[in-house]
């Protein structure tokens, strides 16, 4: 069970222990700095247990192309694959050119954690119209299979700075060899969700910066006005996503949601 907000990841293992993944930024002399930790929860959720425990910093070579500028990991994303944690995360600026997704794994929830050679497994790509995506989720669907939900430019071609973003969807998998990787890469923007709120202008800066996918599926747009309520978060999921209804089955995430979005805890076992 997972649950996100902007770079924090309430993440709840097999034997129920709770764990939050989060990100550090913060400006450093002119220099945008990110850095990803990691640390056990109560079984409340009310605090984390001890002192966290780095997990990354900008290193690899793609993480590194805007050094004097940004120096980014942010976003992590925690599912588990047998007996290996695997991490999504982004870096870099989801502004400007180079932000992606990398991946690290882990034997541990609190690692160490070791970052993938192939990284980045998602990054800017205009012959394919894709520009900076990244601040991803993962979801699993009834039938077994992966989603891939984050966000990118909503016009690959814009003049950087940009901020106007759209929310994408896309199959991910496990290789044979248990990595992680895109499979049938659309990019594709889901035209249901401006369909289904036509004056909430998804796509827009105004509402598109940090838009994820958490909750076994539901589509949260946690943003910048803080406008979109529960009712359109689960119309979103209906339609963009194979799931049959909005599943919280762990309490103690249920009741955390629910205070985030003020509204009942028992709006989130509505059925489709």
């Amino acid at each position: 069970h997972a649950c996100q907000w902007p770079g924090l990841l309430a993440f709840i293992d097999d034997d129920k222990q709770p764990y939050l993944y989060y990100s550090h930024n913060y400006n450093k002399d002119g220099v945008a700095v990110g850095e990803t930790y990691a640390a056990k929860l109560k079984d409340d959720l009310s605090s984390i247990i001890g002192e966290p425990t780095f997990v990354s910093s900008a290193s690899q070579p793609w993480e590194c192309v805007n050094w004097e500028k940004n120096r980014c990991n942010e976003g992590p994303w925690v599912i588990k694959h047998g007996k290996k944690y695997v991490m999504t995360y982004s870096a870099n600026d989801t502004g400007f050119d180079h932000y992606g997704i990398g991946v690290a794994e882990a034997s541990r929830p609190l690692g160490p954690w070791k970052k993938c050679d192939d990284n980045p497994i998602l990054t800017t790509d205009r012959k394919k119209g894709v520009s900076s995506p990244g601040h991803n989720s993962i979801v699993q669907c009834p039938d077994g299979t992966l989603r891939i939900v984050y966000h990118r430019h909503a016009d690959p071609n814009c003049k950087l700075p940009n901020w106007d973003r759209v929310v994408c969807i896309d199959k991910i998998k496990f290789t044979g060899k248990g990595h992680l990787k895109l499979s049938n890469s659309t990019h594709h923007f889901h035209k249901k969700i401006k369909r289904l709120l036509p004056n909430t202008h998804i796509g827009s800066s105004r509402l598109s910066h940090y838009s994820h996918a958490n909750l076994s599926g539901a589509i949260v747009i946690n943003l910048h006005p803080k406008a979109v309520s529960i009712f359109a978060m689960v119309c979103i999921v209906k339609l963009c996503l194979p799931v049959s209804h909005l599943d919280i089955s762990d309490s103690r995430l249920c009741n955390l949601c629910a205070n985030s979005f003020c509204v009942s805890p028992s709006d989130f076992k509505t059925s489709f």
